[in-house]
């Protein structure tokens, strides 16, 4: 599946790492594209959490949240709002940062 320019972008907004999963203790964060969409979405396991054009977008997201940091997840949580994509409430999220 091309997931490179999802979002009508002609620079790229996915690439092969990023769509790598990250396991955490409790799920495992995978950015997906969603073409029909024309977006990304960043699942655990297999519920959708958060939804952006830029795939880059969603795997910081993950990123933070594999991080345990919950201040930063919480900003790129409101990043994704801020730019027009969607989350599932912030405070969930940062649910899944926390250890288990």
């Amino acid at each position: 599946m091309k997931t490179t320019n999802i979002g009508g972008s002609i620079l790229p907004s996915s690439s092969p790492q990023i769509l790598e999963p990250i396991v955490t203790p409790k799920g495992t964060l995978q950015v997906r594209g969603m073409p029909d969409l024309d977006t990304h979405g960043l699942f655990v396991d297999s519920r959708l959490v958060a939804m952006h054009p830029n795939g880059y977008s969603c795997w910081a997201l993950a990123e933070r949240i594999a991080s345990g940091d919950a201040a930063r997840v919480r900003q790129q949580a409101q990043y994704l709002l801020d730019c027009g994509g969607m989350t599932i409430a912030a405070e969930s999220l940062v649910w899944y940062a926390q250890p288990s």
